[in-house]
């Protein structure tokens, strides 16, 4: 199993974070989608247990996200994952399952959660030992170079100020910086768990892993340079 934390550190209180995480997600979703690759919308409805919250049912279907080696020997069913999210204040649960393939063949989890202050909590999600041994710590800080591909100066921290917030451009000593003495900062915890044996998954494995760094990292600095915007 392949087990990944990413850490992410941003001058946000929680509140603040709650309502730009939800309103980037849409965004980057619309961004990140189209021509016969995008996401359908099962259901969305609002839950009570264990405590007020929504659940959603997505379905990604990831044509043109893979590399031409697996969509030219795949079904096109094989290249469709349910997500099933439960997301409450402070905490979400998502699977992603494949209607083809039982849990030991393919199955994803990932669990968000946030803490408010500079401090880190170093076993935020209660992991095992067994599973604490397994953990690779990714953190994830949005000044850093993009990759490449993904750079765009319109969601550059260091060119982008937040005239809402009063903060940036962003430098890559951020937090310990004058201009954010006594200022809200939370850290953003995202917890992978995954575990393929689909055949040929062995030769994009690193692949997939690297877009997921690629996709944490451009996401959050999108969330930050459209800060005024939500």
């Amino acid at each position: 199993m392949h087990i990944a934390e990413y850490r992410i550190p941003l001058p946000y209180h929680l509140d603040q974070y709650r309502v730009g995480y939800f309103w980037s997600q849409l965004q980057f979703s619309k961004m990140e989608t189209g021509g016969g690759s995008g996401i359908e919308f099962v259901s969305e409805e609002n839950i009570t247990s264990p405590s007020k919250g929504r659940c959603t049912h997505k379905i990604y279907y990831l044509e043109k996200k893979l590399p031409r080696l697996v969509t030219s020997i795949c079904p096109a069913r094989y290249l469709q994952v349910n997500e099933k999210s439960k997301q409450f204040d402070n905490w979400t649960e998502t699977i992603y399952s494949h209607d083809s393939f039982d849990k030991q063949t393919f199955s994803a989890e990932l669990l968000s959660t946030t803490t408010p202050g500079r401090e880190l909590n170093e076993n935020v999600f209660s992991l095992t030992e067994s599973e604490l041994e397994k953990r690779k710590i990714i953190y994830v800080d949005i000044t850093s170079q993009a990759y490449p591909e993904d750079y765009d100066a319109a969601t550059d921290p260091a060119l982008v100020r937040s005239e809402k917030l009063g903060v940036g451009p962003l430098l890559p000593d951020w937090m310990t910086s004058p201009e954010f003495e006594g200022r809200h900062v939370i850290w953003v915890y995202k917890l992978y768990k995954m575990q393929v044996k689909m055949p040929g998954f062995s030769k994009v494995k690193a692949r997939v892993y690297t877009n997921i760094d690629r996709m944490m990292m451009k996401f959050f600095r999108c969330m930050f340079a459209w800060t005024d915007q939500w």
